[in-house]
């Protein structure tokens, strides 16, 4: 465990799936999600969401607890340009 930030930050430079205890709005317990960041602006974080096999926004402030795990993934090109879409591509994670 440790500071999300710097989760967030590591997970996207080193590629790294990052494991997430995240509160969906309005829910009344977390869910356990294994994600692969692609993009991080401080307060959201774009990601491909393994339990759901898609890519989804998560709000940094909503998830509870997160873990880096020591998998490795490769970023798919495919997902890449769905990150440059949203206008986040090539952007390093910053703390706000």
């Amino acid at each position: 465990m440790g500071n999300i930030h710097d989760l967030v930050r590591r997970a996207y430079a080193e590629g790294r799936v990052l494991r997430i205890a995240y509160f969906k709005y309005n829910a009344s317990c977390a869910s356990i999600r294994d994600i692969e960041v692609y993009a991080f602006d401080g307060f959201y974080i774009d990601a491909f969401c393994r339990l759901r096999k898609d890519m989804r926004v998560f709000r940094q402030d909503r998830i509870w607890r997160a873990t880096l795990l020591k998998e490795r993934y490769q970023r798919d090109s495919w997902l890449e340009s769905l990150v440059q879409l949203s206008g986040w591509a090539g952007q390093e994670p910053r703390l706000p």
